[in-house]
C-alpha cells in the first residue's frame, strides 16, 4: 500500500528528472537496510514507467530488466523438461510490463487489504 501511495505522490511532481531524483533518494535509503528485496520489486515497479534501466540488485529485478539471472538453484533438477518449465525468463510477462501506468491502482494491492491477521 506504500508503494501505491508513493506512486501517486511520484504522479503530482511535474517534472521526470524530479520524479527519478526522488525514486533515486528512495532507493538509497532502502540499499540501507537489510532484506528489502520485495520494497526493491516495488519500488521497481513505481520507477519503471519513469526510468525503467534504474539499478536494481534484486534478481527478480534484473528479469524485468531483461537479464537472465538465477532466481532459484535448480541444480539438483535431472529432467530437462522441468528445468525448462522453470526458466526464471519466463516468470516475466514483457507486455504487461510496458503496459504498466506510472500510479498503482487499487486493484494492484486489493489482496494486501483483505489480509486479515
Amino acid at each position: 500500500m506504500c508503494a501505491a501511495i508513493i506512486s501517486k505522490l511520484l504522479s503530482a511532481i511535474s517534472s521526470k528528472a524530479e520524479r527519478v531524483d526522488v525514486i533515486k533518494k528512495i532507493y538509497r535509503k532502502l540499499s540501507q537496510l537489510p532484506n528489502t528485496g520485495h520494497m526493491e520489486l516495488w519500488l521497481q515497479r513505481i520507477s519503471h514507467s519513469y526510468e525503467p534501466k534504474l539499478g536494481y540488485k534484486e534478481q527478480l529485478c534484473q528479469l524485468v530488466k531483461g537479464k537472465l539471472v538465477d532466481v532459484w538453484n535448480n541444480d539438483w533438477i535431472t529432467s530437462i523438461k522441468l528445468k525448462a518449465a522453470l526458466d526464471p525468463s519466463r516468470v516475466v510477462n514483457k507486455s504487461k510490463v510496458r503496459a504498466l501506468k506510472a500510479v498503482i491502482k487499487p486493484s494492484e494491492i486489493a489482496v494486501f487489504a483483505k489480509a486479515t491477521y
